[in-house]
């Protein structure tokens, strides 16, 4: 089994200049200018070389004019460059974009007499430029400044990300930018992004998860655990001509089985989730197909039996003794293994990007403040949460009007839900003290069959009669007979203003 995701992400450069009069201290913006990205900016990006790949280090500018051109190196007459400082981020996920602002500074008594026409930002450790443009004046016709003894001018160069905001493939691939889980300057993948940062310098833990129940699931250090199935250290490649770089591992054929499948994997980073790939009911892979599996066999008395992985999607067909049951049994498709809705069920909603739950995993499930949503809230309703003190839970089957649905207010443990509020769909988890970790788990429901079952029949099958099912799993059917082989590839372009 090979599975490839891609996430397409673009660069832009934006320069603006602003000069200040030393005599009257009048400020005031000169030029801009826009890039074009430069073939030199790929290597330093994608290939795999972790002590240069940051491209962002300075700013150059120069007195030259011509035609810009991808392929060049050099400013077309290089004035000086200078180191870029000042980082300043900024960022807006319900658009799908982040941003890292630097500048230098021309003092008054520096490089009087120039004349200022293009700019670039410069890569130190391969001694050329990366992005080129022309000075602008601020109706975008081409202009150039005089620099004198009077004036201090700022070069402000500010790199933009771009990417689908609402994911990839139906929300079901994304970049983790959750706005409260990372300082950006922390967030290793968007410094790396920006330019200013290497992806994964001095980082010991590079690694793919494969997670049988969790979406998005990353803490590598429990292997084994029912969530947790396998994590593999990743390979990566990059393709400078493609401009692509690839994150890649395998699950050999006796690693990662379980009775769930696999349901996401992870592109993580020491503590930090990346890149998530969901893989329940996605429709960016072929499902495995399972035809005639036996689930049991008949006892004259038992009437609820299981698939081996409980995910199914619809269209599944239920045999007895080879001949098919088009009546009196029922077929519960992406039933949880357990009464536990919250390690395979339990989602952040697609397109909330101001107040979103952190799903994660330590030693049991659990969720931090944000909102979810339960994916089978219409037939399994949430009886109980437990949480931590001072936790309000919170329900809305719109995500504009919200109820409170319990509390706990002196001490930790379970909150019954009152019957009212159980199949809502979206759950917002509210803390009043700032604790450290998680805050809530075990997302109970008491409607499930016993032992996960999810074909019940209304009759016990005849006594030694074989019952099979064939049927499509909603998740990655991995057995031991199998190896599972995944890759992250994120592809570059450039990105054009309008």
């Amino acid at each position: 089994m090979n599975r490839e995701v891609k996430i397409k992400t673009s660069l832009h450069n934006r320069f603006d200049i602003v000069k200040k009069d030393i005599r009257t201290g009048e400020e005031k913006p000169v030029a801009y200018a826009e890039n074009i990205i430069l073939n030199s900016i790929w290597d330093p990006l994608l290939v795999n070389n972790d002590y240069r790949e940051h491209y962002f280090d300075a700013i150059a500018f120069g007195s030259g004019t011509g035609t810009l051109d991808a392929g060049r190196t050099t400013l077309f007459d290089q004035i000086a460059y200078a180191t870029a400082g000042n980082t300043e981020y900024e960022y807006d996920l319900d658009e799908g974009w982040i941003s890292c602002r630097r500048s230098c500074v021309l003092s008054e008594a520096e490089h009087v007499g120039e004349t200022l026409t293009e700019v670039g930002i410069r890569y130190d450790y391969g001694n050329c430029i990366v992005t080129h443009a022309m000075l602008q004046d601020m109706n975008g016709n081409p202009t150039s400044i005089e620099k004198t003894d009077t004036d201090i001018i700022t070069i402000y160069a500010t790199v933009y990300v771009r990417w689908a905001a609402m994911g990839y493939q139906g929300g079901k691939i994304r970049l983790n930018l959750l706005p409260d889980a990372y300082d950006v300057d922390d967030h290793w993948i968007l410094k790396w992004l920006l330019g200013i940062s290497q992806f994964a310098y001095g980082k010991t833990n590079r690694k793919l998860v494969f997670s049988a129940q969790c979406n998005g699931c990353f803490d590598y250090s429990i292997d084994g655990q029912d969530y947790i199935m396998k994590s593999v250290d990743y390979v990566r490649t990059a393709s400078v001509a493609n401009k692509t770089v690839s994150f890649y591992a395998r699950l050999p054929a006796d690693n990662g089985n379980s009775d769930f499948g696999i349901r996401s994997v992870t592109l993580a980073l020491n503590d930090q989730s990346l890149l998530i790939a969901d893989l329940l009911d996605s429709n960016f892979y072929t499902p495995s197909e399972i035809v005639g599996e036996q689930i049991g066999t008949g006892d004259g008395s038992e009437t609820n039996f299981k698939t081996a992985f409980p995910h199914i999607r619809s269209g599944a067909k239920v045999y007895v003794d080879g001949i098919e049951q088009t009546s009196g049994v029922s077929i519960i498709e992406n039933a949880p293994a357990n009464n536990d809705l919250g390690p395979g069920m339990l989602q952040v909603p697609v397109g909330t990007t101001d107040d979103r739950a952190v799903l994660g995993m330590y030693n049991d499930y659990k969720v931090a403040d944000g909102v979810f949503v339960n994916t089978l809230f219409a037939s399994y309703g949430i009886y109980s949460v437990w949480a931590e003190r001072g936790t309000e839970i919170w329900v809305s089957n719109d995500l504009g009007s919200w109820s409170m649905a319990g509390e706990n207010t002196s001490a930790a443990g379970t909150i019954t839900i009152p019957s009212e509020y159980r199949n809502y769909i979206y759950w917002k988890i509210v803390t009043k003290y700032s604790f450290a970790g998680w805050r809530c788990h075990s997302f109970l429901t008491e409607d499930l069959p016993a032992n996960g079952a999810n074909v019940i029949f209304d009759t016990a099958p005849a006594l030694d009669s074989v019952i099979t099912v064939d049927y499509t799993p909603g998740v990655v059917a991995k057995d031991a007979n199998h190896v599972f082989d995944f890759t992250f590839t994120l592809e570059f372009g450039e990105y054009t203003p309008t």
